[in-house]
């Protein structure tokens, strides 16, 4: 089967999360919280030993959006809800 035809949600939620696939524009936001998380994110994320920048993350986010339409990386963001 094409994986392009696999269902699966662009969004969801809990109680208290909304979880949802990467859209443009959300590069400033992941680029704020991975800069703000950089010394606890060191010892477990290869690509978390330098601060981020809204450009890297923005073009990051975009191309996880296409590999998400596609199907080849269902890569979700986490938000709370307030």
């Amino acid at each position: 089967m094409n994986p392009i035809m696999i269902d699966f949600p662009d969004e969801f939620y809990t109680e208290r999360l909304l979880i949802r696939m990467p859209r443009p524009c959300d590069g400033k936001v992941v680029c704020e919280a991975v800069n703000a998380s950089i010394e606890e994110l060191k010892p477990w994320m290869k690509w978390a030993q330098t601060l981020q920048t809204e450009y890297d993350s923005e073009v990051g986010i975009r191309e996880a959006h296409v590999k998400f339409l596609r199907r080849e990386n269902l890569r979700l963001l986490v938000f709370l809800k307030d």
